[in-house]
């Protein structure tokens, strides 16, 4: 039995490690991020079976752990950019300047500086660790001072239900000229679709042979041969064939349809009708040529009197082949009309005699108006802001940050339209409705506001103090904090917002919530204001882990605190200088003190006060999420995106607090330090 405090692991039984733990995520041994305790004894017994060599569960779970973060530690280093390779080391090629600035984040860098991770157990890794691990590579800082990567889909923004962006209405006419390109070519797609369809159908048809001295080349020589004949008499009866359905066309009698169909639309269109008969008539001969080139019975004497009776056997049966090919054909024919008429008939149907869909009286503007002009209150619930600060906030994107109106709609209107979603969780066809407006229109004002939003997250989500010179107004005016947390900036935690993911990407997003959620880091200073927000780690991410990243990371630019200065955290974090963490082992949390008395001893009453300041950040928690509805059920929006919304919320609640004196939800905590807040805002009721 090997030593359970240590075990020695060889390059040879590491390998057989890894094969043995891909062999058993294949057969489905790994519920989650973790193997089970039955999938740890598949793991111990088929090691000792191949090694010989006994490892306790406890060793092997260890290990795992080990090079998982073996594995994820590569993986960003192999990720940085401006960087080589060494063959020699098989590690990253760098200068010792770049080293020793990875170490400094890091100290556990250092032993790549020597060896990498080899290929082969690279590959090994990545079987084991992708897709289950927490990597944070979707998280966004607005203190890094840049927007998220640009290759993020803004443009497929879904609210609710599948498909809700196409349905266009005609109270909603101010499409960019962007939109209607891409209108135009969806309807000579269409087009393009239909004829493709018929030179399918043409090309199935080609193959089919002709009955004898039948042939397209042969009727057409013949009919050539009567006086008053002309070439295109072929295709009299193809043209009638279309005048059976061309009745239903002309009795629409719509302007456009007619002029498309007529080809008065002048490039952008084409004559729909003459391109089909002719394609149909180019492809229709050409392919019985074919078939009279391929036949080897045409020119042939085949009504030689020679000919023996076996052959004419041969020509009866091959007389009643072609007559069933000649029904085909036929067939095939009348399928091609019918394709025709159906896609002319969607055609028309969708891009050109749309149904008017948004038509009420009662607009978007009109509605916003109303309440804008109504009492306080309305506007407090449909977009949780009072009237002046909403106003002053469309003032602010569109000046500053590049929210700019659109041919039709306002500022007000699209940043109403954006804090509507938010306040009340509204689905894409809600705000359709509520709106009057497409539902593309709906996603493509989200897309701007949102980016006007993180723009201005950068500018807002930030110390309003940069040195932390003076001593917060809250500390110092309260004898139970001053002067023993005079020092103190403000505090730090995390907190969790439930994501939405598709089913197989969901594991690393699993954590202690038992839902797929997104682990986000904040520090906040003592008048309930987000200084620093890192959203978008995956739920199984542990806030130890994020907040170690997040100080030592030079890129984030977290608001490390001056010389003699501090955050509070609470238990689950490192108490080193900087940051100060209460006493473990003893009473902290409020609801111990309020279920079990008052503090007894040092230790105690320290962990109390300690509790009580830091209970800003539980505070500041509590008021964003109850001002924004959308953070209790996230639609499927991209993750990105959903990510891009927490900050976005996490910005308007810091201008809120700046902007507005009198908010109620902000005022209910003030006056209440110890508040344990609800999940849900509610409405406010006129008196």
């Amino acid at each position: 039995m090997a030593d359970s405090a240590k075990a020695s692991w060889s390059p040879e039984h590491l390998h057989i490690f890894c094969d043995i733990c891909i062999r058993a995520i294949d057969m489905g041994m790994r519920p989650t991020t973790h193997f089970d305790k039955p999938s740890w004894m598949y793991v111990a017994k088929s090691f000792a079976e191949q090694t010989g060599v006994v490892f306790k569960r406890e060793q092997f779970k260890n290990k795992w752990d080990s090079c998982k973060k073996n594995w994820r530690l590569w993986n960003k280093l192999i990720g940085e950019t401006g960087v080589g390779w060494s063959n020699e080391l098989k590690t990253i090629a760098a200068s010792d300047e770049w080293w020793r600035a990875r170490i400094q984040e890091n100290k556990e860098v250092s032993k790549f500086r020597t060896a990498g991770i080899e290929p082969s157990l690279k590959f090994k890794f990545d079987r084991m660790f992708s897709g289950v691990t927490a990597t944070g590579q979707h998280a966004w800082a607005p203190s890094s001072g840049t927007l998220p990567g640009s290759d993020e889909d803004l443009d497929a923004i879904n609210v609710g239900l599948q498909g809700a962006d196409l349905e266009e209405g005609s109270g909603d006419s101010d499409e960019h000229e962007d939109i209607m390109k891409l209108s135009k070519f969806s309807r000579l797609s269409i087009q393009q679709q239909l004829l493709d369809s018929i030179s399918s159908r043409s090309d199935s048809t080609s193959a089919n042979k002709d009955l004898p001295g039948c042939s397209i080349p042969q009727v057409m020589a013949e009919l050539q041969s009567i006086p008053g004949s002309t070439d295109d008499d072929t295709f009299l009866f193809r043209a009638m064939q279309f005048l059976q359905v061309w009745t239903y066309f002309v009795d629409m009698d719509d302007a456009h349809f007619n002029a498309l169909l007529n080809g008065d639309f002048e490039g952008e269109y084409d004559n729909v009708m003459d391109r089909v008969i002719e394609h149909i008539n180019y492809d229709a001969d050409e392919g019985n040529n074919n078939a009279y080139v391929d036949d080897g019975t045409a020119g042939t004497d085949n009504d030689d009197d020679d000919n023996d009776d076996s052959s004419e056997d041969a020509n009866d049966d091959e007389d009643d082949e072609d007559d069933v090919t000649f029904i085909e054909r036929k067939y095939d024919d009348d399928n091609i009309i019918l394709s025709t008429a159906g896609a002319l008939t969607h055609y028309y149907i969708v891009y050109i005699h749309k149904e008017p869909c948004m038509v009420s009286y009662n607009t978007g503007m009109r509605w916003l108006n109303d309440i804008l002009r109504g009492h306080w209150k309305r506007c407090v619930n449909m977009f949780r802001m009072d009237r002046d600060t909403l106003l002053s906030l469309c003032y602010e994107l569109e000046t500053r940050y590049g929210l700019n109106p659109s041919r039709r709609m306002c500022v007000l209107e699209k940043v109403g339209m954006f804090l509507f979603t938010l306040a009340v969780g509204a689905s894409n066809r809600h705000v359709q409705e509520r709106f009057q407006r497409s539902g593309e229109t709906v996603s493509r004002c989200m897309k701007e506001v949102l980016k006007a939003l993180c723009l201005f997250a950068i500018d807002i989500i930030k110390p309003t103090d940069q040195d932390f010179t003076n001593t917060p107004i809250q500390i110092a005016m309260n004898r139970r904090f001053m002067p023993h947390f005079k020092n103190c900036i403000g505090a730090i935690d995390g907190t969790h917002v439930r994501a939405t993911i598709s089913p197989e990407l969901q594991i690393p997003f699993f954590g202690r919530k038992g839902v797929p959620t997104q682990n986000i880091m904040a520090a906040c200073s003592f008048d309930m204001q987000f200084t620093f927000v890192w959203a978008g780690w995956e739920g199984s991410a542990h806030d130890t882990r994020i907040f170690l990243e997040a100080i030592h990371s030079t890129s984030i630019q977290f608001p490390k605190p001056p010389e003699g200065k501090y955050y509070l955290v609470d238990a689950g974090y490192p108490n080193e200088y900087g940051y100060l963490a209460p006493y473990r082992g003893e009473r902290y949390h409020i609801e111990e003190f309020r279920r079990r008395g008052e503090p007894s001893g040092r230790r105690e009453v320290f962990n109390r006060a300690h509790s009580s300041l830091r209970n800003v950040i539980e505070r500041t928690f509590g008021v964003w999420k109850q001002r924004w509805k959308i953070l209790q059920c996230m639609p499927p929006y991209p993750y990105k995106t959903q990510v891009q919304i927490i900050v976005a919320s996490m910005a308007l609640n810091n201008y809120i607090r700046r902007r507005s004196q009198h908010d109620d939800v902000f005022g209910e905590y003030d006056r209440n330090p110890d508040y344990i807040s609800d999940e849900l805002l509610p409405d406010v009721v006129s008196m």
